[in-house]
């Protein structure tokens, strides 16, 4: 006793220190609240996966903020054009800033047309704008505010939300709420205490030792947390407040109340202290330990919003420290003034509804235990309605980031607040036909599934199909190409046909040109016999006359043959310019079909290729046909195209040669007419030797001087004439090898006419039946724009890729968790069996978060409530020495929640007009009854085993005497809870309904009825057969 009066003095001093010490290191919540409260998820999860997926997508970080400004006209109409002009100006010059803003990505409805049809509201009143920021800029509110600044326009209203907003506003609504508690809760405990103890010392004595309990707790939390990032949410600094205040006025309840029974009989203030701390004090210490186990078992949850409420185990225990040292101390130095103005000390008080419920209980055990069970289990058996994942309900109606989500669900699909992200990582690029087919796939099976809107991807930028970019297209274009390739080959064929029939005019030149044979010859006679003729003239004059008359007989012939031999080569000049025309025309008909030949041939290997790449395709029978029927076009068209190139090379010969030809013949025409000149001045040399002899000599020179020019003249002639002999006879050659080709060549166009038109027939049946391939020429893929649209869905190194979804559902909403579930079974299932087979698929969104949320909360609960009840109830087996007793304690306590659940779901469904519960209100409406409820049937069991007398009188005495402590802590306890109501956030609203409801079950059911009467029930089955073994 000596000791602890000079001991008490020093518990004071060492309390105040840390209490100082608390204060000044303990760190600011908020922030904490903000940068480590938000839950997260287990790294089995598709949030958790799809966060790594999307560090990949992004270069190794994701470090921006994704906002999304809303802007609707401020007078509630649709929004105008200069309203639009003005937006767009504002949007540039931010753009100008993006550096400053830390801005990485803008995107309105000024980027392209396509953008803006899905920016832009239909009804035209709204009109959103997507805005990536670096983190770095500072939080999410500063960065807000700072765009919010920078993005205002004149004449329109603008609210920013986002999901990093929007968890940031949830967290700045829950610290408000906490402020408000802590207000609230102190206010009511003050109140309470006064009306309990009649006292004004009495609450501020308790909430001195519980505000240090809850001070230092809080900073212990704190530097714990920002230090060794110990388990924290929201949560954790609310539910501190509400046990710590809650149990710790309990606490303090029940030892002032021993303190003043021990007042009565003993007036030493020291004495009575330690008596008080030996009795109440090992209670406390028990159920204290009870609560503290129950709360630390929580560490051992897996998921991070459950295992951070073990941080309350941390409080109970800083609290037990205090009730052990500073409360004696405290009660040693006021003695009874610690009552004042109160008197009475000798008696306990007692609870006459406590002495009434537990004398009946004990009286009929059975009939009570029947109603308890009647009132209670059917309560909590039919309670099976679905809870309710939209955070959206938490966060405060006055914050933007809130009423803007309405505002898109307004004029936009629902998903469009919230779209889900399909992540996809290869080990292999996906930026080729193969893979960008596959994905293709996936985004036409997801965007058939009930409830999806749309999906938009790199195949689908717009979220819609690219129909040039399908085989069906392909192949009706191509059909119609093909239709007019069979129809050009006939056309082809003809052409052939006419030219074989044009190159019979060989025939007609060698026809021709045999006159000029025969004149040449007769001609060459009349020259050697001009020749002998002037040889006689030469030799003697005496006969000058008759030579002179035969030179002239001579001569007139030479001029009939030579005239007869211009009119022969003028018709072959006329001949050879036609034969070259249709030469050369049969070198365009050929040209033609080479070209079309090879468009045909080019079409049937792409189509082919195609198609053989499609895993459906080649397992159908009939298109792989098809595709045969295709590949022996393929090699008919080759061959053919092989013989026109020949018959092409040909032909090119021919025309050559006739080319030469013309040259030859104009080299004819011109001696010719040179031996027409010469003959004819010959001939008028010969009238004139006839005439004068006497000038013979002159003339007969004369004559012999033309008659060298002849000679020469006939010797060009018969030169040209052999050419022109050797040219017909090559091109008469030839043109019968051509005439064979091109009869080749037309059979041939016409097989291929006739497989052009099976191949058309099949593509037409192609393009009309459901089997289309996603299929990108190879310039359409390396051209600018669709490296573009790859660059909008797939990483750098196009290994990872992202589909975004718009959903028809809310996606905050249950029924869009369904939806999100079937999209990742969707997109699992369409990579399997395909070369994309293997890789990584997570997805990302609000939907998919829920049900992450759904999934773990419930595995968790199941699993974190089992380990919390076996501690709890070791703990009460060590503490009651009985194994009856404590399974009917966790009975009761679970009777009285499953009542509680289901009546505060119908109350809240009356009041907060929403018929289901937040998914985490059930987790923390059990650990709170479970927890603190243990509390009040330690006190029963621990007053019972004080208590004199048979089971029955000791459990009517401990349950009258601690029934009136029982009462008020539970009034305190739900006054403390009932001061979350006004925090404005609705799980902790309905977190605190379900808890006053459960209290009053503990305390006014389970308490004075169900646990007297389990007792006396077993004790009577005990008795029994302890008597009958007698």
């Amino acid at each position: 006793m000596k000791w602890f009066k000079k001991i008490r003095y020093l518990y004071l001093a060492i309390w105040a220190i840390i209490a100082v010490v608390a204060v000044l290191f303990l760190p600011n919540m908020s922030d904490l609240a903000q940068t480590k409260g938000q839950i997260s998820l287990p790294a089995s999860s598709q949030t958790s996966k799809s966060a790594d997926l999307s560090n990949i997508y992004n270069g190794g970080s994701d470090q921006t903020y994704d906002l999304t400004a809303v802007y609707t006209s401020s007078d509630g109409k649709k929004i105008s054009k200069a309203e639009k002009k003005d937006l767009k100006d504002t949007l540039k010059n931010l753009e100008l800033r993006e550096e400053q803003y830390g801005i990485t990505n803008l995107t309105s409805f000024a980027t392209s047309k396509s953008v803006a049809n899905r920016l832009n509201s239909k009804d035209g009143m709204t009109t959103l704008v997507q805005i990536s920021v670096d983190k770095s800029q500072g939080n999410v509110k500063e960065v807000a505010n700072s765009l919010t600044d920078a993005l205002s326009t004149d004449g329109l209203k603008l609210r920013l939300t986002g999901e990093d907003l929007i968890t940031y506003d949830f967290a700045s609504t829950t610290q408000t709420g906490v402020k408000r508690t802590e207000i609230i809760a102190i206010i009511f405990i003050l109140v309470v205490l006064i009306l309990v103890f009649r006292s004004p010392i009495v609450p501020i004595a308790s909430l001195l030792t519980v505000g240090i309990s809850y001070l230092v707790s809080l900073s212990v939390v704190g530097n714990l947390v920002q230090s060794f990032n110990f388990p924290f949410s929201t949560f954790t600094q609310v539910f501190l407040v509400v046990v710590l205040f809650g149990i710790g006025t309990d606490y303090n309840i029940l030892m002032y109340s021993r303190f003043r029974e021990q007042l009565g009989i003993d007036d030493d203030p020291v004495t009575a202290a330690l008596a008080a701390r030996k009795t109440a004090g090992r209670t406390i210490f028990y159920s204290g330990t009870a609560v503290l186990i129950g709360f630390a078992a929580l560490g051992l949850a897996n998921f991070q919003l459950y295992k951070a409420t073990s941080a309350v185990a941390l409080g109970v225990l800083v609290m037990l420290f205090v009730m052990s040292t500073l409360n004696p101390a405290i009660m040693s130095l006021l003695g009874k003034t610690l009552f004042w103005p109160s008197k009475k000390f000798n008696e306990p008080e007692t609870s006459k509804l406590w002495t009434k419920f537990s004398s009946f209980a004990v009286g009929k055990p059975i009939l009570t235990i029947l109603a308890v069970l009647l009132v209670t289990v059917p309560l909590a058996v039919t309670n099976n309605k679905p809870l309710n994942f939209n955070d959206l309900w938490e966060v405060s109606d006055v914050y933007d980031s809130k009423s803007a989500v309405q505002t898109i669900e307004d004029h936009y699909p629902a998903g469009y607040a919230s779209p889900a992200t399909v992540y996809i990582h290869s080990k292999k690029a996906m930026n080729n036909n193969e893979a960008l087919a596959i994905i293709d796939n996936l985004t036409g099976q997801i965007n058939n599934l009930n409830g999806v809107a749309s999906v938009a991807g790199p195949t689908r930028p717009t979220a819609e199909k690219i129909t040039s970019l399908y085989t069906a297209s392909q192949s009706a274009t191509l059909s119609d190409k093909l239709d007019d390739a069979k129809t050009g080959t006939k056309t082809i064929s003809k052409s052939l046909t006419d030219a074989s029939s044009q190159l019979n005019s060989t025939d007609q030149l060698a026809s021709a040109a045999a006159p000029l044979t025969s004149s040449t010859n007769d001609l060459a006679n009349g020259a050697s016999e001009l020749q002998g003729a002037l040889s006689t003239l030469t030799s003697g004059m005496q006969s000058g006359q008759s030579s002179a008359a035969e030179l002239s007989s001579n001569l007139s012939n030479a001029v009939a043959v030579v005239n007869g031999l211009a009119t022969t080569i003028d018709t072959l000049n006329a001949s050879v310019p036609t034969l070259t025309a249709n030469l050369r025309q049969t070198a365009d008909t050929l040209g033609a079909a080479q070209s079309a030949l090879a468009t045909a041939n080019q079409g049937f290997t792409s189509i082919r290729d195609t198609l053989n790449g499609d895993a459906s395709v080649n397992q159908n029978g009939n298109v792989q046909s098809a595709i045969q029927t295709a590949g022996s076009n393929i090699d008919s068209l080759t061959a053919s195209s092989q013989s026109l190139a020949n018959a092409s090379a040909m032909n090119n010969d021919m025309v050559t040669s006739a080319e030469s030809m013309s040259s030859s013949l104009s080299q004819i025409a011109d001696s010719v007419h040179q031996l027409q000149a010469a003959l004819t001045q010959m001939q008028a040399g010969a009238g004139t030797l006839s005439s004068s002899l006497d000038s013979g000599s002159s003339a007969a020179g004369e004559v012999s001087t033309k008659s060298g020019a002849l000679t020469s003249g006939l010797s060009s002639l018969q030169s040209g004439q052999q050419q022109l002999s050797q040219g017909i006879s090559d091109l008469q050659s030839q043109s019968k090898e051509l005439q064979s080709g091109l009869s080749e060549g037309s059979d041939g166009l016409n097989k291929i006419g006739k497989g052009l038109g099976t191949a058309t027939t099949y593509l037409s049946d192609l393009s009309n039946t459901g089997t289309s391939v996603f299929y990108v020429p190879a310039d359409v893929l390396k051209g600018k724009t669709f490296k573009s649209a790859l660059t909008s869905y797939m990483s750098a190194d196009h290994k990872t890729l992202q589909l975004q979804v718009i959903m028809d559902e809310n996606p905050f909403s249950r029924s869009a968790m369904p939806v999100s579930k079937n999209i990742q079974k969707v997109a699992t299932n369409a990579l399997r069996g395909t070369k994309l087979a293997g890789s990584e698929v997570a997805i990302a969104g609000t939907a998919a978060r829920n049900d992450d949320l759904k999934k773990i909360s419930e595995a968790d609960f199941i699993r974190t409530a089992a380990i919390m009840l076996a501690g709890i109830l070791l703990v009460l087996i060590i503490i009651t020495r009985s194994l009856i007793k404590p399974i009917l304690i966790v009975l009761g306590l679970l009777l009285s929640y499953g009542a509680a659940l289901h009546l505060g779901q119908l109350l809240i469904a009356q009041v907060m007009d929403t018929n289901e519960l937040s998914w985490n209100v059930p987790f923390f409406s059990f650990i709170m009854l479970v927890a603190l409820g243990v509390d009040y049937s330690i006190f029963l069991m621990m007053r019972y085993r004080e208590a004199e007398g048979n089971a029955s009188t000791r459990m009517v005495t401990a349950a009258g005497v601690i029934g009136a402590v029982v009462l008020s802590a539970a009034l305190i306890l739900a006054g403390t809870f009932a001061a979350l109501i006004p925090s404005g956030v609705l799980s902790l609203i309905e977190v605190a309904t379900v808890v006053i409801i459960g209290l009053a079950f503990l305390s006014l059911i389970v308490m004075p009825l169900f646990l007297p009467a389990g007792v006396a029930l077993a004790n009577k089955l005990l008795v029994k057969a302890v008597e009958n073994e007698s």
